[in-house]
């Protein structure tokens, strides 16, 4: 049986490896030149490293990257809101895409855009802008957030845009984050730090802006600065110590739920099908439970049908009930009125746990099994 996976980001490299182990043949189809990807730092909750430790990367990307056992969330001033524990690694971008890609036997065809993708009774035909074709039993698009695949075949509707966002990682170690991440919130804005390990800080940053409200290279490390001047330590020394050319500035964006994945013979994967904001770091481990459900679908049916009904029975409302949870996370967390901040920062700090994790600001358990 043959499988094509359009994009190699982190679910379409991750797919191609749970469609291999399932004994599919696979091609992967990436629209980008290689070393087009560029990243800084990602964080792996405890059901992300189970999902990889199914793949067999887990180890890989543990060894590159840090672990934390907590995380907590302050005030811009350093008061402690909320705390739990939070058991996960973080690790450089690169290393994940290394730790995929190195369990991949296929080739990636990169500079493939894929511009149609038709169903044609027991096949698929892709279509691509260099004018090739080519023919498969199942197509799995995890082509992200704007997924030409999902506008043409099930939901054509703007994704919906949820302030801007800016992440780097820097030469810094501090007590601070040491075993942990860390969340702190203002007015309208908000920044993580995260320990990358072997003296390095991954941190992240988001702030309530205009779409498409690009600071300039050259000009960011000083925007933030001033956004963040008077923050608690470390918060400013970590964005001093950030070289500018390290500080990437992405829009943030979720979509709402829609009624299906999956054709006969075609499903969404990870942002293509459920983009959530980055709120809970569970966009790449939604993805990535995604491919081993698909995964073991088709290890367990021949029929293609069939193995993606029951793909997308057992990930679409597991997924969806993450991506609300971020969606009510990034509510909070984005009030800029002072007195709304101030009864949300109140009522954070003394919410039962069970409540917390009601609203979205403590994290679940995110159970090890995916």
């Amino acid at each position: 049986m043959r499988a094509i996976v359009i994009g190699a980001g982190i679910g379409g490299l991750a797919s191609a490896v749970a469609l291999e182990r399932a004994g599919l043949n696979v091609t992967v189809l990436e629209r980008d030149e290689p070393g087009a990807r560029t990243g800084s730092g990602i964080a792996m909750g405890p059901n992300a490293l189970a999902s990889l430790g199914k793949l067999g990367a887990a180890e890989h990307v543990l060894a590159a990257g840090n672990t934390a056992a907590g995380r907590v969330i302050l005030t811009w001033r350093g008061e402690e809101l909320t705390s739990g524990p939070w058991r996960g690694g973080i690790v450089r971008r690169a290393d994940l895409y290394e730790a995929l890609s190195s369990r991949l036997r296929a080739q990636i065809g990169f500079g493939r855009r894929v511009t149609e993708v038709e169903e044609r009774g027991d096949a698929v035909h892709v279509h691509t802008q260099d004018g090739g074709e080519e023919a498969a039993d199942v197509v799995v698009a995890a082509d992200g957030l704007r997924s030409q695949t999902r506008a043409r075949l099930f939901d054509a509707s703007p994704p919906i845009y949820r302030g801007t966002s800016w992440r780097g990682i820097a030469r810094f170690e501090h007590a601070f984050m040491a075993d942990r991440i860390t969340e702190s919130w203002g007015r309208g804005r908000r920044i993580g730090l995260q320990n990358l390990g072997r003296g390095w800080t991954y941190w992240w940053s988001a702030k309530n802006a205009p779409e498409r409200d690009y600071i300039p290279r050259g000009e960011r490390k000083a925007r933030l600065l001033e956004l963040f001047r008077g923050w608690h330590d470390p918060v400013e020394q970590v964005l001093e110590a950030t070289d500018e050319d390290e500080i990437l500035q992405t829009d943030m964006y979720d979509r709402d739920p829609i009624p299906r994945w999956t054709t006969a013979r075609v499903a969404l994967l990870g942002d293509a099908a459920h983009p959530m904001t980055p709120d809970l770091g569970q966009g790449a481990a939604q993805a990535i439970e995604d491919t081993i459900a698909i995964g073991e679908c088709f290890d367990a049916y021949d029929d293609v049908p069939r193995a993606l009904r029951e793909y997308e029975e057992w990930r679409r409302e597991p997924a969806y009930a993450v991506m609300r949870r971020a969606r009510r996370h990034y509510r909070i967390t984005h009030l800029e009125n002072p007195v709304a901040c101030w009864l949300r920062d109140k009522s954070v700090r003394y919410l039962p746990a069970g409540l917390q994790l009601a609203v979205g600001v403590r994290r679940p358990a995110w159970g090890r099994q995916a």
